[in-house]
């Protein structure tokens, strides 16, 4: 599946039970006229889905326990925090911990190598998916709440940033860690929008002990199911200006949808999204990502265009 990088604001509210969504971000257009073809799968979109609330994440004393001991922090590391957190600072500043209760946040890291020093036994790639597997079940992630590749396996991301020393006429490659980067899945569906309940990375430094860890990861509680819409109706919401344009091509000229020919959806994904980092919602709402091809008229060009797909008339 496509990295989604979905930059939406998504303005959520509640009388008696009505949760609108409305993109803020991303490109507004619309076109009553606008030839829209849907080349998409026909199953691509379940026919329920969920809204579900979002809740703090009350990590348990063991994740706590577990989490202290990687400073190792005691009693006096302890400082002050928002209500609801815990904070721990060690007096040259690092390695610290910050836990977030309400936003369901773990963020922890440590110094920076000094430059002299190599790292010592940092597990090659092939063992990180033992090490993440062990660590989702040390903080209490289920394997089935992340993103998963075809095969149903989690969908995890490698990635070792490398340093080269000189030494003795010698260059020594030196790598300070291996991270491993995943994303949260609701319903099998991705939850987008980093850093509001739903991503989560984590490296391995010397010996396979966790140098850094950020994890977003508020609770859930199912509210209510509607119905989806069908292409047909998402196709009178793109004309009628509910959806918003968003990814293009890094090298794509930006569309002038007044003057385009025609708009073909080729793929369509049900995502989730709970608000921005700085805005996140008590509302986890459905939405649904589109692959489309634009026809300019001297030339197609690859677009992701964001919809709502739920029937709020229709639980």
């Amino acid at each position: 599946m496509k990295k989604l990088t979905i930059l939406l604001l998504l303005s959520i509210w509640t009388a008696g039970f009505s949760q609108t969504l409305s993109f803020r971000f991303g490109t507004p257009f619309r076109r009553n006229d606008l030839d829209v073809r849907w080349n998409a799968p026909s199953n691509a979109i379940p026919a329920r889905v969920w809204v579900y609330r979002v809740l703090p994440n009350t990590f348990s004393p063991k994740v706590v326990d577990y989490l202290v001991s990687l400073g190792p922090f005691t009693d006096a590391d302890r400082k002050p925090a928002k209500a609801n957190g815990m904070l721990f600072v060690k007096p040259a500043l690092l390695p610290n911990l910050f836990i977030s209760f309400d936003l369901g946040q773990i963020r922890y890291q440590t110094a920076d190598r000094p430059f002299a020093n190599l790292a010592v036994h940092v597990p090659p790639k092939t063992e990180l998916p033992e090490l993440a597997s062990r660590f989702f079940q040390t903080v209490g992630i289920k394997p089935s709440d992340i993103v998963a590749k075809s095969d149903g396996t989690p969908d995890l991301h490698f990635s070792e940033p490398s340093t080269e020393h000189y030494v003795h006429d010698t260059v020594i490659t030196n790598v300070e860690y291996r991270a491993t980067d995943f994303r949260r899945a609701v319903d099998g569906a991705p939850w987008v929008g980093a850093e509001t309940g739903g991503d989560g990375q984590v490296q391995f430094g010397d010996y396979g002990v966790p140098r850094r860890i950020w994890l977003s990861w508020r609770n859930l509680k199912r509210h209510k199911r509607f119905s989806t819409v069908p292409p047909k109706t998402l196709i009178e919401w793109i004309r009628g200006g509910k959806a918003v344009q968003n990814m293009l091509p890094p090298d794509a000229e930006p569309i002038d949808w007044n003057s385009i020919k025609r708009l073909t959806i080729t793929g369509a994904k049900l995502c989730y999204y709970a608000g921005g980092p700085f805005q996140p919602s008590e509302w986890l709402m459905p939405f649904v990502a589109l692959w489309a091809t634009v026809d300019t008229g001297h030339g197609n060009i690859g677009v992701e265009i964001d919809c709502p797909i739920i029937d709020e008339s229709k639980p």
